[in-house]
C-alpha cells in the first residue's frame, strides 16, 4: 500500500473520530448503538474517500476443467486397477497429473 495514502487515511480517520471519542469521554449517557453506527459511519465513509469504492472482482476457478476430467478419469481407471500392472501405472500417472 502506499505510504502516502495509508497516512492520509490514518489522519483523516483519527480527526473524524475525536469527536466521538469526547462524547464517550464526556459521558452523556447517549445511546451506545448510536455511537458505534458513528463510529462505523467514520470508517466507511473515509474508506471510499480515501481509498476508492471496493472492487469486487468474480473468484477465479481453481480447479480447470481438464483437471476434473482427469479425476474422473482416475476414478474410473481405479476401479478396473485390480491385478492389471497397466491400469495401475496409467492410474500412478493420472495421480501425477492431478497434483501438477
Amino acid at each position: 500500500m502506499d505510504p502516502l495514502v495509508s497516512f492520509e487515511y490514518k489522519s483523516e480517520v483519527g480527526t473524524r473520530l475525536v469527536p466521538i471519542i469526547e462524547k464517550i469521554k464526556q459521558e452523556n449517557s447517549e445511546d451506545v448503538e448510536q455511537l458505534w453506527m458513528e463510529v462505523v459511519e467514520a470508517f466507511n465513509e473515509t474508506s471510499e474517500a480515501e481509498l476508492g469504492p471496493v472492487k469486487n472482482e468474480p473468484t477465479k476457478e481453481w480447479i480447470f476443467t481438464a483437471t476434473w476430467r482427469l479425476v474422473k478419469k482416475r476414478k474410473t481407471v481405479k476401479t478396473k486397477m485390480k491385478n492389471n500392472v497397466h491400469n495401475r501405472k496409467h492410474y500412478n500417472y493420472l495421480c501425477k497429473e492431478i497434483k501438477k
